[in-house]
């Protein structure tokens, strides 16, 4: 990170919650991340979580999984209200496409 945007990070964290604040939902998301990048010095995991929910909520995929990473280290006292994928999940997933593309590819 450049000087320059380190000096207008403030500025833009404020930005990014005015527009999350007023329903846009990439900002929602964005002032969650910039909060956890130091935006914000006073706010806490509790903020952090209300705006990666509130994204959640609107169908953010990257907000469903960062709520979820919280949830499941704690930081938010709640069960899960959205999915994220397992690792065995995704595994078979990726063995699948692997299997697909290997057929493709050997067996044409």
């Amino acid at each position: 990170m450049t000087m320059e945007s380190k000096k207008n990070m403030p500025e833009s964290c404020r930005y990014f919650k005015k527009a999350a604040d007023n329903g846009g939902v990439d900002s929602m998301f964005n002032y969650a991340l910039m909060i956890c990048n130091g935006c914000e010095v006073d706010s806490t995991k509790k903020t952090v979580a209300k705006y990666f929910k509130m994204a959640a909520v609107k169908g953010h995929e990257g907000a469903k999984y960062h709520y979820d990473l919280l949830v499941d280290q704690g930081f938010v006292a709640e069960k899960k209200t959205f999915k994220i994928l397992s690792k065995i999940e995704w595994e078979t997933i990726i063995t699948k496409a692997l299997v697909m593309i290997y057929k493709s590819k050997f067996h044409s």
